[in-house]
Parts: structure tokens; C-alpha cells; sequence
């Protein structure tokens, strides 16, 4: 059994993930996807959330702007933090390497890879 600690440190996790054009989209169409590539953005993932206290287990949620990324865990603007599982398979098809792309794109915008050192823009 996990100690009280190890709980606490699980982050929720963010399956079927994508990044879109508008942070109320609710519907996954094509015509929502948006590129990693696009510059001075502020970027937002929607996906199905799993762990999270605030939701149940496959809500389809935002999260507010993302503000660093390390490894496969993303922090956003609220501070929470959550393990990318894998795209949407529509959006990887479309973005092949949806999370190296996106890795690329936070590292980019942020030029550091320390969850201590970042901040929003």
C-alpha cells in the first residue's frame, strides 16, 4: 500500500490529448487541431483526465496555459501538473511526434527544462 506521500505525488494523467485553436472547444473535429509550431501562443491541452480530485475519471477537460514541461509532465498556469499518456490518435496522425513536437515548442518558448525555472510569458 502506497504511503500518504506517494499518493500526493501522483500527478493526474492527461490521455487522448490535443492542442486546439480555442479553449472552450468541447467536440474533437480535425478543424480544431492546431500545430505546435505556431510561435507566441499560448498553449492549452484538452484531453481525457484520469486522477484528477477536481474531475472524474474521463472527463474531457483544458487545462489553463501550459508553462513548463519536463519528461512527459506538463505544469500549467494553475500549477497543477499532469503525465501526457499519448495523443489523440487523429492528432498524432495529423502531427506526427505529437510530444517530441511539443517538447520542442515549450523548450522553445521557455529556453529552460526546470519546472523551478519556469514561468508563464
Amino acid at each position: 500500500m502506497p504511503s500518504i506521500e506517494e499518493i500526493v505525488m501522483i500527478n493526474p494523467k492527461l490521455k487522448n490529448w490535443y492542442l486546439h485553436q480555442g479553449i472552450t472547444e468541447q467536440k474533437v473535429t480535425d478543424s480544431i487541431f492546431m500545430s505546435f509550431e505556431k510561435k507566441s501562443i499560448k498553449i492549452h491541452l484538452s484531453g481525457f483526465v484520469e486522477g484528477h480530485p477536481g474531475f472524474k475519471n474521463g472527463d474531457h477537460i483544458t487545462t489553463s496555459q501550459i508553462v513548463g514541461i519536463k519528461g512527459n509532465v506538463i505544469r500549467t498556469l494553475s500549477g497543477t501538473e499532469y503525465e501526457l499518456v499519448n495523443p489523440l490518435p487523429e492528432y498524432e496522425a495529423k502531427y506526427p511526434n505529437a510530444l517530441e513536437r511539443l517538447k520542442v515548442s515549450l523548450n522553445q518558448q521557455f529556453r529552460r527544462t526546470d519546472f523551478t525555472e519556469l514561468r508563464a510569458l
